[in-house]
């Protein structure tokens, strides 16, 4: 399970923390956006999976599960939000 608390800010107070099966596993003060926007996305990004099997890896099927997706907001506690 992984729980994410994200202040999103393309200047110095934004915030990230991730919590992995319960236990805090990074808590990040800065930048981690950019000034023209920013959003949630979920699902595999890497390119080329798209063109071709891995380039000889013999992998050419990716999947991805997302249950129990949550979102609070600015008053929403850990608790609000873990699994």
């Amino acid at each position: 399970d992984v729980v994410f608390h994200i202040k999103w800010s393309h200047t110095s107070n934004g915030q990230t923390q991730v919590w992995l099966n319960g236990k805090q596993a990074l808590d990040y003060t800065g930048i981690n956006a950019y000034a023209d926007g920013f959003y949630t996305k979920i699902g595999i990004y890497k390119w080329p999976w798209g063109e071709s099997p891995q380039r000889g890896s013999g992998v050419d099927q990716h999947v991805i599960y997302v249950d129990d997706f949550r979102v609070g907001n600015e008053k929403a506690t850990y608790q609000d939000v873990a699994p």
